[in-house]
């Protein structure tokens, strides 16, 4: 039952819980079983964090050392462009029919 609560939690969660049980335990008014009780949550709660921290920042130095890069999006070429390079293309063709032979 202990592993299932575990892997509901957050790590935003435990944070704000460790505020609550520091904010019991500094007011004093917990007897003394009661501030072991919440010691321990704390201690618990410490321990996911400190884990949770350690998994992101391995996570972080794989990602950093990895050979990957997101590729270059490619530029779309516009209209104008497009009907430019058919253009050149149409002339070229035109230039390499004319072998300077004339027809009449």
């Amino acid at each position: 039952m202990a592993a299932a609560k575990k892997e509901e939690i957050t790590f935003e969660t435990a944070i704000n819980r460790l505020e609550e049980l520091t904010s019991q335990l500094e007011t004093g008014s917990l007897t003394l079983d009661e501030s072991v009780k919440v010691f321990e949550e704390g201690i618990r709660l410490s321990k996911f964090c400190e884990n949770k921290l350690r998994n992101i920042e391995q996570r972080i130095t794989v990602i950093e050392n990895s050979d990957y890069t997101e590729p270059e999006p490619e530029e779309m070429p516009s209209p104008a462009s497009e009907t430019e390079k058919k253009a050149k293309k149409s002339k070229k063709l035109d230039d390499d029919d004319d072998d300077g032979a004339t027809l009449f």
